[in-house]
């Protein structure tokens, strides 16, 4: 019988059922490892839901594969080469900055893939859909328009154009203060927009609301939970 996987979480879903298949283990006898309901781990092998971090540890750890390979298919150490590859790129050529006109990218299907999809959209050629950006070659820079989650943001109103280094999506890139665009592995919802703070002397990381109007509360950062889809460069905010 064929595994059906019907959900929008389909690559983990895969690499979860393959584990699973590979250790021996059925949905019940590894959802009684993890502390879960076998139903939950129906859920995650169709795609249908995603499991929270330290959810997915656990699972990492019962199946002996790396938390990094049921989430993206690769180890953490060619993760890591990747990144470094792509930091000794950008150093080693001549940064000559040239302004380029880039398409704004919807809020909604933002995603935490660096080089998904072009600066461009085929078949539009309509100028308020381009923003001129100034970057040097290498450079990731991606722009997207905020919907806004607050009438009265004023630091962050709803149609403000959003810069942002879809480059430094990795944590260890992220510097403490800045702006990111975030997103919840897995999770149909939106992405976010806040302010991502370190603990002094740690690694330990949380991400803040932007400005005290606009409400909701402290997340503690997780990395195998939540990724970072770029970090905000500037903002443009346009009259009419």
């Amino acid at each position: 019988m064929a595994h059906l996987i019907d959900g929008p979480n389909g690559e983990l879903a895969g690499r979860l059922f393959d584990a699973r298949r590979a250790k021996g283990l059925t949905q019940g006898e590894l959802a009684d490892l993890v502390g879960i309901d076998k139903r939950n781990i129906s859920q995650y092998e169709n795609g249908h839901a995603h499991p929270r971090g330290e959810t997915l540890r656990k699972l990492s750890k019962h199946l002996n594969v790396d938390v990094s390979v049921l989430l993206t298919g690769m180890h953490e150490e060619s993760l890591k080469f990747l990144r470094e590859h792509n930091r000794q790129a950008r150093a080693s050529v001549e940064r000559i900055p040239k302004c380029s006109m880039t398409f704004i990218e919807d809020w909604e299907s933002l995603s935490g893939n660096p080089v998904a999809g072009p600066p461009y959209k085929e078949g539009t050629s309509n100028p308020a859909e381009y923003v001129p950006i100034l970057g040097c070659f290498g450079d990731n820079f991606k722009a997207t328009r905020f919907p806004g989650f607050y009438p009265d943001n004023l630091s962050h109103p709803a149609g403000a154009i959003l810069i942002f280094d879809a480059g430094r999506n990795d944590p260890s890139d992220v510097k403490n203060g800045d702006l990111v665009i975030f997103k919840q592995h897995g999770r149909e919802n939106s992405p976010g927009l806040r302010r991502f703070v370190r603990e002094p002397g740690t690694t330990v990381a949380s991400l803040y609301p932007v400005d005290a109007s606009s409400g909701g509360s402290v997340l503690s950062f997780d990395p195998d939970e939540y990724q970072i889809i770029g970090v905000v460069l500037s903002q443009t905010v346009i009259f009419s």
